[in-house]
């Protein structure tokens, strides 16, 4: 099915956030799926193709960058406030029923991810939801934290209290590196993380010389589509965690403030599915590094409300390749059951089968 796109912008408590509008040419007004990112992405890596997906399936999409983050506005760049994305996403939701061609009467709230466990509270606080889908989420802080090492604990920490000092000298936030090694105090630090955001950037994208230089020490590989530079950093607060220049110049810094480090430790979403009052889907990966499926397969199978996917990958290739193509394709057989739409769709183009558990509850 044909589809438009556009680049879209809305207020979140003052502050403007930006990101991407995909519906299908048609004279009937289409279910609005409102989809949300995870831990310090921007909608550029790879929410764009789902959204693009949606639409081909007779869904308008709406995806954007919480405050802070990627092309949204926003001040100490990559500060990360649980509440604040939460606020973010209630803000698309209003603004995508506004928009032309959707019906505000079913809107679908999509996360991954981080944004897994964003969903989970705002659907257990909102009645109006026609549907929701979680992917690869996080739902417990504990288990989350246990997948880090025990050398990124310990960094983690040293900058929590870095963060608090510097909140009291009046300073911009100190920042924990996104991804790294093992040996690195990062928020994702298991051997197949940064190979694995690495496959999620455009092409063309390319790293600062601070990022380059900590990479090109380790040997990684960045795949055809990613270069190193010798750029200096776009903002000063990536000084020390370097960033990533993607091909649309939108920037990507290496980090989150430190403040999150904490406060993930305590958030357990997953404890919020049985408040969940419309249809949920959870797409859960047997081999999630970083939020381990354990306690998402024991939350989910508790409510009433959810219908289970278990899949044999991690966290990182439900984004690409057939990982995508079968993960997509159950979302959207979950769409049509719940949320149907009066367009007519494409037909899906034949998937290669690939072993996964149905728990439909």
């Amino acid at each position: 099915m044909l589809s438009t796109e556009q680049q879209v912008e809305f207020s979140s408590h003052g502050t403007t956030c930006r990101g991407l509008f995909v519906r299908p040419v048609s004279d009937h007004p289409a279910p609005l799926i409102v989809l949300a990112h995870g831990l310090g992405g921007v909608y550029e890596m790879r929410l764009d193709a789902y959204a693009r997906r949606f639409a081909e399936a007779g869904y308008a999409a709406l995806t954007f960058d919480y405050r802070y983050f990627g092309r949204s506005d926003g001040h100490p760049r990559h500060l990360l406030v649980r509440e604040q994305q939460q606020e973010d996403i209630e803000a698309a939701i209003a603004f995508g029923k506004t928009l032309p061609g959707v019906d505000g009467s079913k809107v679908v709230l999509w996360g991954t991810s981080l944004a897994g466990g964003h969903v989970i509270d705002v659907a257990s606080r909102r009645s109006d939801l026609a549907a929701s889908i979680i992917q690869a989420p996080f739902t417990d802080g504990l288990a989350s934290a246990s997948a880090t090492s025990f050398v990124s604990k310990i960094g983690i920490g040293i900058l929590w209290v870095a963060n608090v000092m510097a909140s009291l000298l009046g300073r911009p936030p100190v920042l924990v590196p996104l991804t790294g090694p093992p040996w690195w105090p990062a928020m994702m630090s298991k051997p197949d993380v940064v190979e694995g955001v690495f496959a999620l950037l455009p092409h063309g994208s390319r790293l600062s010389g601070r990022l380059s230089r900590v990479h090109r020490r380790r040997g990684t590989k960045l795949g055809p589509h990613v270069a190193m530079s010798e750029e200096a950093e776009p903002f000063e607060i990536g000084r020390f965690v370097g960033s990533i220049i993607l091909s649309s110049g939108t920037v990507l810094i290496n980090g989150v403030s430190a403040n999150f480090g904490l406060d993930i430790v305590f958030w357990r979403p997953g404890k919020n599915l049985a408040q969940v009052r419309s249809p949920m889907l959870v797409c859960a990966c047997e081999g999630d590094s970083v939020a381990p499926p354990g306690p998402t397969l024991t939350y989910a199978r508790r409510s009433d409300r959810c219908d289970l996917m278990v899949y044999p990958y991690g966290h990182f290739d439900i984004y690409v390749d057939e990982p995508f193509e079968v993960v997509i394709k159950d979302q959207l057989a979950f769409l049509a059951r719940v949320v149907p739409t009066a367009i007519p769709s494409r037909a899906q183009a034949p998937v290669p089968s690939t072993p996964r558990t149905p728990d439909p509850l």
